[in-house]
């Protein structure tokens, strides 16, 4: 949607009589928090609510609209809004706001709780590696009723797939015989496409080592984690944007008790206990989406 429409939606809303905004509010771009929130004035929290659920089409979210007010009618002419914030939306973030990608979500869950960040399949280069890893793991030590479904993954199913290629990368690597022998020559194939997966997408940690020094389960898994997060993130907002949320506390009405929650995303700032630590549950990969506690995966 462009400005122009959103500028009308909210007109719309105020029966042209667009209220000005009173509050103070952060500057994006001056923002140096990873995270952080700030709440909705008294005196604007009405009006922020009334736009809440106001969305031109099923691609725009709840409170994205609101935040679209909150930066452009700082001025006391409202028919002269400002051009702080922008709609951009597709495949980059929902706004930019002081020159800065928001991406607006509005979720109940806290920070700490899982949320949606969505579709991971059509990511082709992690998919493939996930398929190999898994076909070698269900191969080799798995009985058909605990196969490991590429949709329906843990980060400890991640781990243990990828320790136990890493051991078999190591023997055969290092077995020329073993190499040619029927059946295992298509093991080591398999194995040479995962390298060379590794190699093109960036992940050389993750590749065979000459010198013996396997990478391990625990590295591979966290770096291909990190890889598949900072894909997701890509353009929605990308590096360095931020998620914005804008919780419900009940079904259409906002949440001024939390108001807007951020995150500012920055692959050098994923918490690598976090998201290896299995008990919290900080990432998960559930019927192809991915799921991701923003407040523990990002530091």
């Amino acid at each position: 949607m462009s400005d122009i429409e959103f500028h009308q939606l909210i007109k719309k809303s105020f029966k042209n009589n667009i209220p000005s905004v009173s509050g103070k509010y952060p500057q994006w771009n001056l923002i140096r928090k990873q995270s952080g929130n700030f709440l909705i004035d008294k005196n604007d929290i009405e009006s922020f609510q009334r736009l809440y659920t106001v969305k031109p089409d099923g691609n725009t979210g709840n409170g994205e609209i609101s935040l679209f007010w909150l930066y452009n009618y700082q001025v006391k002419d409202t028919s002269k809004p400002s051009n702080r914030a922008k709609s951009v939306g597709g495949k980059n973030a929902d706004l930019n706001i002081d020159n800065m990608p928001v991406e607006g979500k509005a979720y109940e869950e806290k920070k700490t709780s899982p949320i949606k960040l969505g579709k991971f399949t059509g990511k082709k280069d992690f998919v493939k590696l996930v398929q190999l890893l898994f076909l070698i793991e269900n191969l080799l030590n798995r009985k058909s009723e605990n196969m490991i479904d590429l949709k329906n993954f843990s980060f400890e199913d991640l781990r243990i797939s990828a320790e136990n290629m890493c051991l078999v990368r190591q023997y055969l690597k290092s077995d020329k015989k073993l190499q040619k022998m029927p059946l295992f020559n298509n093991l080591f194939d398999k194995i040479q496409d995962i390298d060379a997966l590794f190699g093109s997408i960036g992940l050389k940690k993750c590749t065979f080592k000459r010198s013996g020094n396997r990478p391990g389960g625990d590295l591979i898994a966290l770096e291909m984690s990190k890889y598949i997060l900072t894909e997701m993130f890509e353009g929605k907002p990308g590096e360095n944007g931020f998620v914005a949320n804008l919780p419900p506390k009940q079904k259409g009405i906002f949440d001024n008790i939390r108001g807007v929650e951020y995150v500012k995303v920055n692959s050098k700032n994923f918490n690598d206990d976090a998201i290896k630590d299995e008990t919290k549950k900080s990432i998960k990969f559930e019927g192809g989406d991915i799921f991701i506690a923003l407040g523990r995966v990002i530091k």
